[in-house]
């Protein structure tokens, strides 16, 4: 059923090359619902497909059995998705993510979760006051134990399970160096953000303001050393992605020539945009 791309179906470059598809792996609090307002903005009047496919997987199984004619005209393709839906599109694909560090990612999800109670976890967590260590230990989802890596992996069977497999890493890297434009990360936005606009040749600025953003939560310097040691064990392997793919993320920031000026130079246009955004919003 599924189209088998090679890797001649891999493309750099998505809004210069007409027809080409642009995949946002959306990895849960990893800055990515503010990137989400930024390829709305971008995407505007295109061909736009959102998954969720984190709970059931019913968004990816209906995106799988959409009608080929329909997938070969989708623009952009964005979500809490593994990686591996390239396969189910007929033109030239790339994707982007972002990564964050796995002890900030599952403080900010704890947290989160504590402040949400529309969330699935709410009342299990809040009902049994659980605190940040018995949450993690409690294995409550496999959201929180090397998440990273098995959303990049793109193994759905993994995505459930509590095995500690290395070969998913190895999996991951190898995805990130064919089929990722740019792995971005949480901590270094703005400079993640210049990247991808070389990249994929977008010709505007990607301004935007700051969404989905987990208020009250305690800072890392906070936590117990004991606490943090936990949650490192329990995403050794989402560590170790994040340690690789940050330093080929600098890498590449210093051949695309993305300085401290340029990234600063962004920061200020960015604040004129906010507080346009702002201006606007008060005069409705």
């Amino acid at each position: 059923m599924a189209w088998q791309g090679g890797m001649d179906m891999i493309s750099n470059r998505t809004e210069d090359v007409p027809g080409s598809v642009l995949i946002f792996l959306h990895i849960p609090k990893a800055a990515g619902t503010t990137f989400h307002q930024i390829l709305d903005r971008k995407y505007e009047g295109k061909r736009i497909v959102s998954i969720d496919g984190l709970d059931s997987g019913a968004s990816v199984q209906a995106f799988k059995e959409m009608p080929d004619h329909e997938r070969a005209a989708i623009d952009l393709l964005k979500g809490h998705m593994p990686f591996g839906l390239h396969e189910y599109v007929s033109s030239p694909a790339t994707y982007v993510t972002f990564l964050r560090d796995p002890v900030e990612r599952v403080i900010s999800y704890y947290y989160y979760v504590c402040r949400s109670p529309e969330h699935y976890l709410y009342d299990k967590v809040t009902g049994n006051n659980l605190s940040l260590a018995q949450f993690v230990e409690a294995k409550l989802t496999t959201e929180v134990i090397d998440f990273q890596v098995k959303m990049i992996a793109g193994k759905e069977s993994a995505l459930r399970s509590w095995q500690h497999d290395p070969s998913l890493l190895e999996l991951a890297w190898n995805n990130i160096e064919r089929y990722f434009s740019v792995v971005g990360f949480t901590e270094y936005f703005d400079q993640s953000l210049l990247l991808i606009k070389q990249k994929l040749g977008w010709r505007n600025s990607p301004c935007y303001q700051k969404r989905n953003v987990t208020k009250g939560r305690a800072g890392i310097d906070t936590i117990d050393r004991n606490i943090i040691g936990l949650i490192r064990e329990y995403n050794s392997l989402d560590c170790q992605l994040y340690d690789w793919a940050l330093k080929r993320f600098k890498e590449q920031l210093r051949t695309a020539g993305i300085t401290d000026y340029k990234v600063n130079m962004f920061r200020l246009l960015n604040r004129f945009y906010s507080a346009a955004r702002f201006c606007r919003m008060k005069r409705v």
